[in-house]
């Protein structure tokens, strides 16, 4: 992915929502973003832009760290609804990062809390055990935290012995398993994305700032 804040991928996504939003094929106040590998890794960047955090409800990247050089040139200080699903064993986005580029993925959730003023955390969730630990080779743990006073929620689905794959209950060769790692089976990531997604839509404030967005956008086209 390139580096650098401006990405004429940003630029794109803009048009496309106003399109459809015009077009009144979709609800404004319901516009949703998730992607995988380097396709959430963008996710971030939209959060991080003024306008596209405006346009889009509610961000769930899969598989993902923010790059440092996004969050130092944030361009608001607008809460940004984020859930990310990322696995402990993940050898492409890893867990910990790098020291170049990416952050961690513990840092990129505990910026994103700081980003939203975060004053409600429960790390003490967990999936119920349907399988005995014995017999599984991932588990997974759901970290929700939230700003009480606008409902903003940032919330995170840690993988433990997790890959660079999305949850889901479909078959996985041994040559995908060897290059991705372990794929989490119990959980779909789709339907808890969709879960996630349902609690939040664009308030009076969100939409306040997609007009005043949507103009700027106007006006430098």
């Amino acid at each position: 992915m390139p580096r650098g804040f401006y990405n004429k991928d940003c630029h794109f996504i803009e048009r496309l929502i106003d399109s459809l939003v015009d077009s009144k094929a979709v609800d404004a106040a319901r516009v949703y973003a998730t992607g995988y590998s380097n396709g959430a890794d963008i996710l971030h960047l939209f959060a991080c832009s003024l306008s596209l955090s405006s346009k889009i409800a509610a961000f769930a990247p899969v598989c993902s760290n923010l790059d440092r050089s996004w969050a130092s040139a944030v361009e608001h200080k607008q809460p940004v609804a984020m859930m990310m699903i990322s696995g402990t064993a993940d050898k492409l986005n890893k867990w910990d990062g790098d020291l170049d580029r990416w952050m961690s993925v513990a840092d990129t959730f505990e910026y994103w809390q700081a980003h939203n003023g975060i004053n409600s955390v429960d790390t003490r969730l967990h999936f119920p055990d349907s399988v005995p630990a014995a017999r599984k080779a991932t588990s997974a743990q759901l970290i929700q935290s939230a700003n009480t006073q606008n409902g903003f929620e940032v919330s995170l689905l840690k993988i433990h012995g997790g890959g660079h794959t999305w949850p889901a209950q479909r078959a996985e060769s041994w040559y995908s398993r060897l290059i991705l790692g372990p794929m989490h089976r119990e959980h779909i990531a789709s339907v808890e994305i969709w879960k996630f997604f349902e609690r939040h839509h664009h308030n009076q404030y969100q939409a306040q700032h997609y007009r005043q967005a949507k103009v700027q956008t106007a006006k430098a086209g």
